[in-house]
């Protein structure tokens, strides 16, 4: 799936970065960051259900947000680890990587995850924020969205595809090692 492809569902927020980082947003204020900052071991995992295909991803995760991204496990050389690539991504995605109703959920008044009852009546909440701003409402909303809006990396060390479709299933893993990928056949 490519950064900012349209379909029926309208723009993804899923991207791969030009070294392989997997990229997908996150609001600032939930809980995940100060987890993944503290144990950045992460596993991702999906199905395709239309061709029946599961990917899993483990690796370690960090997010970039409005203060810029520290301690990514990255190599000098990758184009990712400069603290200007990040910046100009993070811009990218929030403008063109997710649509007007995403963007709102960065400006909603309430901590995601937090109990609803304590939170501003949902139909106070912003409907769609779009990326430039034309009224008052909207510049308040969309400078709360992007002071909450963070890019999530994953950076894979292993990554297993379990294809269903076939029978037998076909199932295989990738492990990054000192010399590069290497591919094991497995047991489905």
């Amino acid at each position: 799936m490519a950064h900012g492809e349209s379909g029926a569902t309208g723009p993804r927020a899923l991207a791969f970065s030009p070294s392989g980082l997997l990229l997908s947003t996150t609001d600032t204020r939930m809980p995940k960051l100060a987890q993944i900052a503290a144990s950045p071991a992460v596993e991702a995992a999906w199905l395709f259900q239309s061709s029946l295909v599961q990917f899993r991803i483990r690796g370690d995760a960090f997010a970039v947000g409005p203060a810029g991204g520290e301690g990514a496990p990255l190599d000098p050389d990758a184009p990712e680890s400069s603290g200007a690539w990040w910046a100009d991504e993070r811009a990218r995605l929030f403008e063109h990587g997710i649509g007007d109703y995403l963007r709102a959920t960065f400006a909603r008044p309430a901590t995601p995850g937090s109990l609803l009852a304590d939170a501003p009546p949902p139909e106070t909440w912003p409907a769609a924020v779009p990326p430039e701003a034309t009224t008052p409402e909207q510049h308040a909303a969309l400078a709360l969205a992007q002071a909450n809006f963070a890019v999530l990396a994953i950076v894979p060390r292993r990554v297993e595809i379990l294809e269903l479709r076939t029978a037998p299933h076909r199932r295989r893993e990738w492990v990054l090692g000192q010399d590069g990928w290497v591919r094991t056949d497995l047991v489905p």
